[in-house]
C-alpha cells in the first residue's frame, strides 16, 4: 500500500476509533443516567398511583364515617332513595347497597355506565362491627367496597359503598400518559391493561411485597416494571393476594440515545472527510518523492544498480535520496565483486562434483547420525537410489560388518578400516574407511567419515581364472601322461582279449571274455573324456547344449567314489522336451565346470544313497539348470556367505572354498544368475539361469 493511502487510513482509523470510543462512553454515560432517571420516574409513578388509590380508600372511609354519624340521629330504615341519592351524588361512588333482615333491600345505583355490573347483595358480606374497606372480585368485575354496620339501631343493617375499578378509574390513577397499570392476583386478571398481563405474570414475585425491575424486553420493546402487593381480594374461592403492576416504557430514553448516537456519528463522519482532505494536501509533498524512490528500488530489485536520483534540496527527503544514491553506487561495486566470486565458487563446485562423480569407486561421506552427507554416482548405483533419497546409511548398507566398521571409525576406536565384503548383487568390494579431520569441516560439530568401495569382482575372478587355468594345465599334462601310460597296456589287453574271443569255443568263457572287453573299452572311454575335459576350450563366447553337457558330466563322474571308498549317489537327468533343448550362451568347458562343482557339493551333502537330480527347464529367454539333492541342507545363518571365496564347511583337506565362488563368477560373466534354496535337513536346490543362444535347436 502506498504512503498516502496508508497514512490517510491510519489517521482515519484513529479518528474512527476515537469516535467509537467517545460514542461508547457517551452512550454508557447516558444509559446510566437514563437508568437513574427511569428508576426515579418509576418510583414517582408508583408513589403517585398508590397515593391516588389510597386517596380513594380515604374518601370511602370518610363516607362511611359520615353514614355512621348520620345513623346516630336517624334510623337508616327511614331513608328514602331520594335522600340516599342526594347524600352520595357528589362523592364519586358508583353504587350503595343497604341490606337488613327485616327491612328488606334498598338499592341505589349511581353509575349508569353500561359496563358497570351491580353485584347482588348476597355476594357481599360483612364480618366486621367497625367500618372497613375491602376489595371484591364478583362476576369478573373488580370493586372497592366500603362496609359499615351502624350501632344502636332497632333494625340491624349493612351499608355497602361500591366503587367500580374499571379502565376509567385506572386511567385517573396514572400520572404519566405512557405508563400502564394492572391489578391482578398470582393467577387471575382483575383490571387494567391486558398487554401488561403476560409480562406481569412472567415476572411476578409472590414472596416480595415490593419489586422493581429494569431493562426488561418483550417483542422488541424495552420497559421497567414495579410490582406492589396491595392486600387481598375476596371472591367465591376465598381471599387471594392482590398485586399492582406498573409498566413504564423505555422508548423515550431509547430515542434520546439514538439521537445522541446519530449526532456523534455525523460529527465523526464530517471529521473523517475533513481529515482526509487535509491529509491529501499535506502528503503530496511526501508521496511524490517516495514514489520516485520506490520506482528506483524496483530497478535495484531487477539488478540495475547504476541508477541515480535527483537529490537537490536540504529537506529530509533530499537527505534520503542522496543516501539512496550512495547505497546504489556501493551495491553496484559489490555486485561486480560478488558475481566474480560466485563464478569462481560455481566453477570450483562443478569441478569438485565432476571429480567426485568421475571416481569409479563408490564414495560416500557418513555423519555420526548415520546420515549420508555426500555420495557419488557409483555409490548411488550401488545403493540403487538417487542421492536426493539417500539419507539413512543403515538402510542402504549391504552388510552388518560395514555398519560396525563405520561405527568404529566415528566413535574413534579405529583410525582406519580396510576389508573385503561381498554384495550378492554387485560382487566383491574392497572397502576403506577414513575419518574426516575437523580442520576440513570446522563449520560443523558432527563427526564424519569417508567410505571408499572398490569393485574387485572382475579382478578377483580374473585371478581365480588364472589359478584355475594353471591347475587345469597341470591336470591336463598329468592326465595326458596317465592316459598315454594307461592306453598302451590297455590296447594290448583289448587286442589279446579280442584274439582270445576269436579262438574261444566255450560259451561261458566266451561271455566272460566279452565282459572283460566291454569293461576295457569303458576304461578307454573314461580316459578320452578326461582328456576332453582337461583340454576343453575357454572361449567366453562359446555355446553348448545343456543336455549333452549334463550327460557328459554324468558319464565322467558317475563312477567316482567317496573318500571312504563308497559309491556316490546316482545322478538322474530330467527334461520335459529331450529333443528340443535350446543351446545356452556359455562355453562347454565352463558349463561342465559349473555342473561338476555343484555335483561335488551335492555328493558331499548327501550321506545316504538318495539320487541327485539335474533338471533342465526353459523360462522366457533363459535356460534353467537345477542341481537338487536331498542332503543335510545349508543352515540359514551361513547362507549369506556361501559365495565368499575360500569359505567352506568341509574338513581340512576336503575343500578349498572356491566352488560356489567360481560358479558365481562364471554366471556374472555371462550375465546369468544363481539362486540357492535350502533348509537344514531338507536338501539344497541350486538353479543356474543362463541366457539362450538364438541359433538352431539341437
Amino acid at each position: 500500500m502506498k504512503l498516502y493511502p496508508r497514512l490517510a487510513l491510519t489517521i482515519l482509523s484513529l479518528i474512527l476509533l476515537q469516535a467509537l470510543f467517545t460514542g461508547f462512553n457517551m452512550s454508557r454515560t447516558i444509559r446510566n443516567s437514563n437508568l437513574e432517571d427511569a428508576r426515579v420516574e418509576l418510583e414517582l409513578e408508583t408513589d403517585f398511583i398508590i397515593n391516588n388509590f389510597n386517596s380513594w380508600k380515604r374518601h370511602l372511609w370518610k363516607q362511611l364515617i359520615m353514614i355512621r354519624n348520620y345513623a346516630e340521629n336517624r334510623d337508616p330504615a327511614e331513608l328514602t332513595e331520594e335522600e340516599l341519592n342526594t347524600l352520595l351524588t357528589s362523592t364519586g361512588i358508583d353504587a350503595v347497597i343497604v341490606n337488613g333482615r327485616n327491612f328488606g333491600f334498598t338499592i341505589e345505583s349511581i353509575n349508569n355506565s353500561p359496563e358497570f355490573v351491580l353485584p347482588d347483595s348476597h355476594e357481599l358480606h360483612n364480618t366486621f362491627n367497625h367500618p372497613s374497606i375491602r376489595l371484591f372480585q364478583i362476576k369478573g368485575q373488580f370493586y372497592m367496597v366500603g362496609t359499615i354496620l351502624p350501632e344502636g339501631l332497632n333494625t340491624p343493617v349493612d351499608v355497602y359503598l361500591i366503587k367500580h375499578i374499571n379502565d376509567y378509574f385506572l386511567r385517573n390513577l396514572v400520572l404519566d400518559t405512557h405508563g400502564q397499570i394492572l391489578f391482578h392476583t398470582a393467577t387471575d386478571y382483575l383490571g387494567g391493561d391486558r398487554e401488561v398481563q403476560k409480562i406481569a405474570f412472567r415476572h411476578i414475585s409472590p414472596e416480595t411485597a415490593y419489586t422493581q425491575m429494569y431493562g426488561l424486553t418483550d417483542q422488541n420493546r424495552s420497559f421497567n416494571l414495579a410490582q406492589i402487593k396491595m392486600g387481598d381480594v375476596l371472591n367465591i374461592s376465598g381471599a387471594s393476594d392482590v398485586y399492582l403492576s406498573i409498566l413504564l416504557s423505555n422508548e423515550p430514553y431509547n430515542k434520546r440515545i439514538q439521537s445522541i448516537e446519530r449526532t456523534v456519528l455525523t460529527v465523526s463522519l464530517l471529521t473523517l472527510v475533513i481529515t482526509a482532505l487535509l491529509s491529501l494536501l499535506f502528503t503530496r509533498g511526501i508521496t511524490r518523492p517516495v514514489a520516485t524512490l520506490a520506482s528506483a528500488m524496483g530497478h535495484i530489485r531487477q539488478g540495475r544498480y547504476d541508477i541515480q536520483l535527483n537529490s537537490s534540496g536540504s529537506s529530509e527527503i533530499g537527505v534520503l535520496l542522496r543516501g539512496f544514491n550512495g547505497m546504489a553506487a556501493r551495491l553496484h561495486h559489490d555486485q561486480i565483486k560478488i558475481e566474480k566470486s560466485l563464478d569462481e565458487i560455481t566453477f570450483l563446485n562443478e569441478f569438485n562434483e565432476e571429480v567426485i562423480h568421475s571416481i569409479r569407486d563408490a564414495l560416500a561421506v557418513v555423519n555420526d547420525d548415520y546420515e549420508i552427507e555426500k555420495s557419488n554416482s557409483a555409490f548411488d548405483r550401488l545403493a540403487g537410489a538417487r542421492y536426493e533419497s539417500l539419507i539413512d546409511f543403515s538402510a542402504h548398507a549391504f552388510d552388518e560388518t560395514l555398519i560396525h566398521a563405520v561405527s568404529s571409525i566415528l566413535s574413534g576406536e579405529q583410525e582406519e578400516w580396510n576389508g573385503r565384503l561381498r554384495n550378492r548383487d554387485e560382487g566383491l568390494f574392497e572397502v576403506k574407511i577414513y575419518p574426516v579431520h575437523r580442520e576440513f569441516h570446522i563449520h560443523s560439530d558432527r563427526k564424519m567419515c569417508v567410505l571408499l568401495m572398490e569393485d574387485i569382482s572382475a579382478r578377483t575372478a580374473y585371478e581365480e581364472k588364472i589359478n584355475q587355468a594353471e591347475k587345469l594345465s597341470s591336470i591336463s599334462m598329468l592326465s595326458a601322461g596317465i592316459a598315454h601310460e594307461v592306453n598302451n597296456p590297455l590296447t594290448s589287453i583289448v587286442t589279446n582279449i579280442q584274439n582270445l574271443i576269436y579262438d574261444e569255443k566255450d560259451p561261458e568263457k566266451l561271455e566272460s571274455l566279452r565282459l572283460v572287453e566291454d569293461e576295457s573299452r569303458r576304461i578307454a572311454q573314461i580316459i578320452r573324456d578326461l582328456n576332453d575335459f582337461t583340454s576343453r576350450e575357454q572361449d567366453s563366447g562359446g555355446i553348448c547344449s545343456p543336455l549333452r553337457t549334463a550327460e557328459e558330466v554324468k558319464r565322467l563322474i558317475q563312477h567316482a567314489r567317496r573318500p571312504d571308498g563308497s559309491r556316490i549317489p546316482p545322478i538322474r537327468i530330467h527334461t520335459a522336451a529331450r529333443d528340443k533343448v535350446q543351446d545356452v550362451r556359455i562355453s562347454r568347458g565352463e558349463l561342465m565346470q559349473l555342473l561338476i562343482n555343484l555335483l561335488q557339493n551335492a555328493v558331499h551333502a548327501t550321506e545316504d544313497n538318495s539320487p541327485i537330480e539335474i533338471i533342465l527347464q526353459e523360462k522366457e529367454e533363459d535356460g534353467l539348470i537345477t542341481v537338487r539333492d536331498r542332503g543335510c541342507g545349508i543352515p540359514e545363518e551361513i547362507q549369506n556367505r556361501i559365495f565368499d571365496p575360500f569359505y567352506t564347511t568341509k574338513a581340512n583337506g576336503e575343500g578349498t572354498g572356491l566352488g560356489l565362488s567360481v560358479v558365481y563368477g562364471i554366471m556374472q560373466k555371462y550375465k546369468g544368475s544363481v539362486e540357492v534354496k535350502s533348509a537344514s535337513g531338507s536338501g539344497t536346490s541350486v538353479t543356474l539361469r543362463i541366457p539362450f543362444h538364438r541359433g538352431e535347436e539341437l
